[in-house]
């Protein structure tokens, strides 16, 4: 760029200060003569226009507007109001020496403080300290500029439309680069959020998609169980026609034996008998097992059951009953909620007995080992269905039965419900236990959920319907 021109047409504010008053008119008359030559070449550019038509191809000249200044404070007070009315001077032209006042030195130190951004231009003949001086006191050195007496008319000139322009300049970098600033902060803020938005939806999709395996490993052990149950159901149904013939033989044939035969006969009748049971315990897993639902107070159930199973567990594991005052009606059958609660209960005396096999010899307080038996009225939410695929809201009756054994790992957890499972030595178990159980809770529309973690013992959850009372 010609630093006699500048871009565009603009008034400048140009401060001078000098105790002369002779130089001060000096200063006048070269900015007039700007003046001047300004309105000249505007009424040119005019005649252009109306001649030739179109876009004038004289470049346009800054104007300036002069305001002197005989003393150092004064000036300082002149550059405090321009920055309160916010219109500052692009230029200050200062004398050095400006008695009986303070220096320009002094005045350029205070203007500077007021506005980092105005040309300071120090014009003397003279001066007592050394540029270094000057520079350390009215920084930063690329603002400040020397011009010395007696000076020319065209150095002021040359300063003036120079550094007006180099001002300007300045002015209009700093407004780029604080747009700059801000449309890179509002572009960052735009990406943060895009990117929080973004990873809010991989953890969603994340989660939907853990959330769609665990259901469909669900659903594929529900239908595995389902199926299990169908084959269990048709070969029970079976098999209990082949017993019915053979038990009904025996009992024929108990009354034409000798007495000598009878203890053989009595040996296969209770071998009859036991498989009978186990038909029946697999016809309950398939659930073809033919019972009445009729109302039933779960409390008054529990605490019919508890002298039954106190006989059946080790005196040392305490059995702990905690059960609401309010009445926990349920569409069931007494039968097979006692053979529920005896089967569960059986489960955890064998889980804490496992635990109590590896305890020193010395017998360690009832309250070490404990059975919890607890009912409840609970809110099943469309959030808690999520943990089960046979869950559903609505209003339930809850019965739990936790204990402090040895508790289960997450693969004999998948697997606790199939017929013919289990981790019990041999002659202790068939496996039949855990799906009556599942079988029996099924044909009371409810379901079961199982927390269980090796050496934290186990709790089963039993959800069934609330009867109208």
């Amino acid at each position: 760029m010609n630093i006699q021109e500048v871009e565009r047409c603009e008034t400048f504010r140009i401060l001078a200060a000098d105790d002369d008053l002779v130089i001060m008119e000096l200063y006048q008359a070269i900015f007039a003569s700007i003046a001047n030559r300004t309105e000249t070449q505007s009424n040119l550019s005019d005649l252009e226009m109306r001649l030739f038509g179109g876009k004038s191809i004289t470049s346009p000249k800054p104007s300036f507007d002069l305001s002197v200044g005989y003393q150092g404070d004064e000036v300082v007070e002149l550059v405090r109001e321009s920055i309160s009315i916010h219109q500052p001077f692009s230029i200050a032209f200062l004398d050095v020496r400006m008695p009986p006042g303070p220096t320009g030195i002094w005045a350029a130190e205070q203007i500077r403080a007021l506005d980092s951004s105005i040309e300071i231009v120090f014009v003397t003949a003279f001066s007592d300290l050394q540029p270094e001086e000057i520079i350390r006191r009215v920084p930063p050195p690329h603002k400040l500029h020397y011009l010395r007496k007696p000076f020319h008319a065209e150095e002021i000139q040359q300063f003036a439309l120079s550094l007006s322009a180099k001002w300007r300049n300045e002015k209009q970098l700093k407004n780029i680069l604080s747009n700059l600033e801000s449309l890179v902060e509002e572009r960052t803020r735009k990406v943060s959020v895009t990117n929080a938005e973004l990873e809010r939806e991989l953890a969603e999709r994340k989660r939907l998609e853990q959330e769609k395996k665990r259901l469909e490993q669900q659903l594929y052990h529900s239908q595995k169980l389902e199926a299990i149950g169908r084959l269990a159901g048709g070969v029970a149904h079976a098999f209990n026609n082949l017993l019915t013939g053979i038990i009904g033989n025996i009992n024929i044939l108990s009354t034409r034996i000798p007495d000598e035969c009878q203890k053989y006969l009595n040996n296969a009748k209770s071998a009859t008998d036991r498989a009978a049971q186990l038909v029946q315990q697999l016809l309950m897993f398939s659930r073809k097992s033919d019972f009445e639902l009729e109302p039933v107070e779960l409390n008054r159930v529990i605490g019919d059951m508890y002298t039954t199973i106190r006989p059946r567990i080790d005196s040392r594991i305490g059995i702990e009953i905690e059960t609401q005052n309010d009445s926990l009606l349920i569409k069931g059958n007494v039968k097979q909620i006692r053979s529920v609660l005896a089967d569960l209960c059986n489960n955890a005396r064998d889980a804490i007995e496992e635990v109590m096999k590896k305890e020193t010899a010395v017998e360690p307080p009832a309250s070490r080992f404990l059975i919890t038996i607890r009912t409840g009225k609970v809110e099943v939410t469309h959030d808690d269905c999520s943990r089960n695929a046979n869950a559903r809201p609505g209003h339930f009756i809850l019965l739990q039965v936790s204990d402090n054994g040895i508790g289960m790992s997450a693969e004999i957890r998948q697997k606790i419900f199939e017929p013919f499972f289990t981790t019990k030595d041999v002659g202790k178990g068939a496996g039949l236990g855990l799906a009556g159980v599942h079988g029996i809770v099924q044909q009371h529309h409810g379901w079961i959920e199982v927390q269980s973690e090796i050496g934290k013992g186990s709790t089963f959850r039993l959800y069934f319907p609330a009867a109208e009372s």
